[in-house]
């Protein structure tokens, strides 16, 4: 019976570890809210999910990444290490739509509003606004967008 017991609180301790040490993620909407420059089209208005990993450290690492999921496509942004602030950076990035595969311009990302400004793994609610330059292989186009995400529950 003792040993039953010290088992099921190993188990139980163990279990706990786990749940501690997963990535902090965040999850919500985003939406295109002004384009400007050279675009082939005008995404303005364009929406959908998001998900938001920012480079915290712990088991987060140094890269900060997020990614659109709209209607027609899915496009994700990668900073690694760092991260994003009020300055325009250089990303990797990804992109699925009729094909799949980096795009093949510079795409830069700044985020100009981030509420709350510091971000911990107990921050529950996040709404962000920013630019992106060379948008949806448009290399002069850049767009405006908002993000609202809640932190994701395991």
């Amino acid at each position: 019976m003792k040993l039953a017991v010290t088992l099921s609180a190993l188990i139980l301790a163990a279990s706990s570890l786990d749940a501690s040490a997963a990535p902090v993620r965040w999850q919500g909407e985003f939406m295109i809210t002004a384009s400007a420059g050279t675009c082939d089209y005008d995404p303005t208005g364009d929406f959908g999910r998001v998900r938001f990993k920012p480079g915290i450290g712990g088991e987060n690492g140094a890269a900060s990444q997020f990614a659109f999921f709209g209607a027609r496509y899915a496009s994700s942004f990668r900073l690694d290490p760092g991260m994003f602030n009020t300055n325009f950076k250089t990303v990797q990035t990804m992109y699925v739509g009729d094909g799949f595969g980096p795009v093949d311009n510079v795409v830069k990302v700044r985020f100009a509003t981030s509420e709350p400004s510091t971000i911990k793994a107990s921050t529950d609610f996040l709404a962000i606004t920013g630019q992106i330059k060379g948008y949806d292989f448009m290399p002069l186009c850049t767009v405006d967008f908002k993000m609202s995400l809640v932190q994701r529950v395991e």
